[in-house]
Order: structure tokens, then C-alpha cells, then sequence
């Protein structure tokens, strides 16, 4: 007992093996002690010195942990570097242990040194913060939603790799070659300006003075327009193709001389002041006004159709005539006047 070196072993299990040499030792004095006692006390010391537990080396830790101190946090993403800590932490609590054993050692080196190797760079997002604001100087306006759409969502997730300090340089490679892609896939759509404005133009044409076959062509074409108005994969190629259609179309509209004169005619008549004219003649007005509007609007209305309402407006605008006074109104007036000149003669006699 006197010449081991306590140090090499656990407080604990060298304190058990003291008691039990206390113990030994206080037998070996008795000499009144049986041999069964002394069977019992050499037995049991034996027993407890081999059940001493050795203290681990820990110059391989001690090793380890100052590699781990040593490391440049920066260069590495902080859930590594986190994941790092923890271990380190871990480790440390087990060289402060004066009693900790080699299996505890080994563990904690192998702990520490798999957090190190696990370490992860920090990606270069120079890059991608580069594409990010070319992305963000486009104008939206110039594309087809499609390829908008889709370099949105790239954009979208660029940025969210970029905002991630544990991002990997491979997810920074990944989505710089996808929002790259996005961005030389945009597809120009052209003079969608140009086309918004020439569909409004033919909007307010006064369709109803034109040959009705254009008009028909006209219309369905204005029609395919506003679809490809709404169709994301339009591309520069389309709208143009499309103006140059709708332009061809307008330009060889012809007038109708006869729906010219008829709607010209209308506009007079809107002007006629009804008021005063009577109600007999103001009805048959009223119903080849109306009648000549319909024909007007209607763009298979033939010539004679059209020469047809003209007339009977042009009639029933003819026929007009001023009310004349109710015969009560004038036996009023007649009935005053008498009155008046009675009053007249009264006073000058």
C-alpha cells in the first residue's frame, strides 16, 4: 500500500481499497484476531487492489482540445462551428475530471475530433450576391410572366440560400446556376405597350359604320389579341406578329357611305327638341328613331334595309307638328279678354 502511487488511480475506487487496508491493518495488530479474520482481511485487500481503476491519460485530449482552440471560427459556418462548441464543452468537463477514466477520454477525443472533421466552410456568396442584384435591376414589364414567374422563384430561393450562414458552397453553386438560367431564359415580349394601345384604338372605333365582313375579321382578331394579352409564354415575335395583323386589319376597313349618312342623320335628330310637338306625331318619331338605330347596329342591315329606315325616320321627322292650345286654354283666354274689356268700359264711364 505504501508504495503505490495514489494519484494514478480514481479518488473512489482508491479510497475503497484504503478502507479496506485500515481495516487488514487493524487485524494484523489484534493479536487476538482468528485465522478466519485474517483469511477474510487478506482476501478482501486482494480483492480491492485489483479492483483499483486507473486514472486515463489525457495527453491525447489536452492535444485535441487545444487543436479546437486553435480553429478560426469564421472560416466556418455556425451550426458547425455550434456543433463544435458543444463537444468542446463535453470534452472539457471531462478534462476537468481529475477521476475520469480512459474510456471517458477516448470518447471525448473521438467527440471532439469528429466535430472537427465535420466542420463545414463558409460558402463565397460574392457571386451570388452579384446575381442577385442583376436580378433585381430587371424590368418585369419587358418579359413574358412566364420566364418572370420563374426567375421570381429562383430569385426567391437565391435569396434564401444568401441569407443562410450555413449555407455550403455546393447549395450557393447550386442556385447561382439556376437563378443564372432564369435569368438568360427571360423571354422579351416585345411592344405589349404598343399592342394595349392599338387594341384600345380599335376598341373605340365606331364598328357600326363598317362592312361587316372586316368589322367580323377585325373582331376576331381583337379577340386572339386580349388572349395573348393573358398568355405567359407570349414572346416578342408573337406581339409583334399580332400588331402588324390588327394594323393590316384596321387599315382596310371601308366605310359604309349609307350607315354614315343614316348615323349622321341621328345625331340631327337627337338634336329636335320634342317638347313642343304633338304627341300624335311625336310617337311615330320616337319608333322609326328607334328602328333606325337597330338598323344601324345591325351589321348585316343591306343597303335597301338601311335606305329603308332613313326614309321613314326622315317621314316620321317631316310629320312633326307644333301642339296647338287646348280649347279650354283658349276659352280662358277668350273669357279674360271679355272680362278685361268689361272692366275697360266700366271705368271710362
Amino acid at each position: 500500500y505504501e508504495s503505490l502511487n495514489k494519484e494514478k488511480y480514481t479518488s473512489a475506487s482508491f479510497q475503497i481499497y484504503t478502507d479496506s487496508y485500515n481495516i487488514a491493518k487493524k487485524i494484523y495488530a489484534d493479536d487476538s484476531a482468528s485465522s478466519d479474520e485474517v483469511s477474510y482481511a487478506v482476501s478482501d485487500l486482494q480483492n480491492k487492489y485489483l479492483a483499483l481503476v486507473f486514472r486515463g491519460d489525457k495527453t491525447e485530449l489536452i492535444d485535441i482540445l487545444n487543436r479546437a482552440k486553435e480553429i478560426n471560427c469564421s472560416k466556418y459556418t455556425p451550426k458547425s462551428i455550434e456543433e463544435l462548441n458543444a463537444a468542446f464543452d463535453t470534452a472539457y468537463e471531462v478534462y476537468k475530471n481529475k477521476d475520469a477514466i480512459q474510456s471517458s477520454i477516448d470518447q471525448a477525443v473521438s467527440l471532439v475530433k469528429d466535430k472537427i472533421d465535420s466542420l463545414i466552410l463558409q460558402a463565397n456568396f460574392d457571386e451570388l450576391w452579384e446575381a442577385i442584384q442583376k436580378v433585381k435591376q430587371v424590368n418585369p414589364k419587358l418579359y413574358n410572366k412566364a420566364s418572370i414567374n420563374d426567375l421570381k422563384t429562383k430569385y426567391d430561393a437565391a435569396c434564401k440560400v444568401f441569407n443562410n450562414r450555413n449555407s455550403t458552397q455546393s447549395d450557393v453553386n447550386i442556385i447561382l446556376a439556376d437563378l443564372q438560367i432564369a435569368y438568360n431564359g427571360l423571354t422579351e415580349i416585345g411592344d405589349i405597350d404598343g399592342l394595349i394601345a392599338l387594341l384600345q384604338e380599335i376598341k373605340d372605333l365606331k364598328w357600326f359604320l363598317y362592312s361587316a365582313d372586316g368589322i367580323k375579321e377585325l373582331k376576331a382578331q381583337y379577340d386572339s389579341a386580349v388572349e395573348l394579352l393573358n398568355n405567359d409564354f407570349a414572346n416578342s415575335n408573337d406581339v409583334e406578329t399580332m400588331i402588324l395583323l390588327l394594323i393590316g386589319m384596321k387599315n382596310r376597313l371601308s366605310q359604309r357611305t349609307d350607315k354614315v349618312g343614316l348615323y349622321e342623320y341621328l345625331l340631327k335628330c337627337e338634336k329636335i327638341d320634342l317638347s313642343d310637338k304633338k304627341t300624335s306625331t311625336v310617337k311615330p318619331f320616337n319608333e322609326a328613331y328607334s328602328q333606325a338605330y337597330k338598323t344601324l347596329y345591325d351589321l348585316d342591315a343591306g343597303e335597301e334595309i338601311v335606305a329603308k329606315s332613313m326614309a321613314e325616320l326622315q317621314t316620321a321627322e317631316n310629320g312633326l307638328k307644333k301642339a296647338g292650345l287646348a280649347w279650354w286654354v283658349i276659352l280662358l283666354i277668350v273669357l279674360g279678354g271679355v272680362i278685361i274689356i268689361g272692366i275697360i268700359i266700366w271705368f271710362l264711364s
